[in-house]
């Protein structure tokens, strides 16, 4: 996996990034398509120990991913 830094961030990014729209689905993103919280972390798993990802983007917007998996801001 190739890294790129984040602006001038200093943060060291791969290249290729993992999406997060379809985690959870419901009414506004269910069109296209929808994983539950098994499935999800599952692929966020695999995205992160055997590919290498360190970029996800988070669900529709950032506060929506806070809530879901509880992260305190």
């Amino acid at each position: 996996m190739k890294y790129n830094l984040l602006g001038n961030t200093g943060v060291l990014v791969s290249e290729i990034g993992l999406g997060t729209m379809t985690f959870g689905g419901g009414a506004k993103w269910g069109m296209f398509g929808t994983l539950d919280d098994k499935e999800a972390g599952y692929l966020v798993d695999q995205a992160w120990m055997r590919v290498s990802i360190s970029l996800i983007q988070p669900m529709p917007t950032p506060k929506a991913a806070l809530k879901r998996f509880s992260v305190k801001h």
